[in-house]
């Protein structure tokens, strides 16, 4: 939990509840797909966006590269993005992937309303940003499939 009063914008993340993310992975057999929810990010896919994440995210991060999670799903910015973060522990990447403003007037950097459809698979995810249109519908805006090869998150094919 990232969102706390007089936590800032940012969010942070507290020290008690990174050590948590070891005993909750614990019992989670390996061949499970592991995913972590935040609000505020905990990091962001290469270089692509310059966006502040949660204070003290670099302890999360540690732990969920330690804990074996695959993917981290978080919101804030209001911005769909998608892709790997290369610093994990043990050479492991993780893919992120920012959750848009599905029906909200608290849309960010000219995107519209929109949402992820995310279909997972043992060694790959899809990704379908959905997006309002013509004030009608949501359409299928861009897809991005990624898979996993020795720890590391790739993008083969992106429409």
């Amino acid at each position: 939990n990232s969102a706390r009063p007089f936590n800032g914008i940012r969010g942070r993340v507290r020290t008690r509840e990174v050590g948590l993310i070891a005993k909750w992975f614990a019992s989670t057999p390996d061949r499970l797909f592991r995913i972590i929810v935040t609000h505020h990010p905990l990091g962001q896919p290469g270089d692509r966006l310059d966006m502040p994440i949660a204070r003290h995210s670099r302890y999360a991060l540690d732990a969920v590269g330690e804990a074996g999670v695959h993917l981290l799903l978080s919101g804030h910015h209001h911005r769909t993005l998608s892709g790997s973060m290369e610093t994990l522990a043990g050479g492991r990447s993780l893919l992120i992937i920012y959750a848009g403003t599905a029906i909200s007037t608290r849309t960010r950097g000219g995107e519209g309303n929109s949402y992820n459809l995310i279909d997972i698979e043992p060694d790959a995810v899809c990704v379908r940003e959905m997006t309002w249109q013509d004030g009608r519908a949501f359409i299928q805006n861009r897809v991005r499939d990624y898979s996993l090869r020795d720890g590391r998150w790739t993008a083969p094919s992106q429409t």
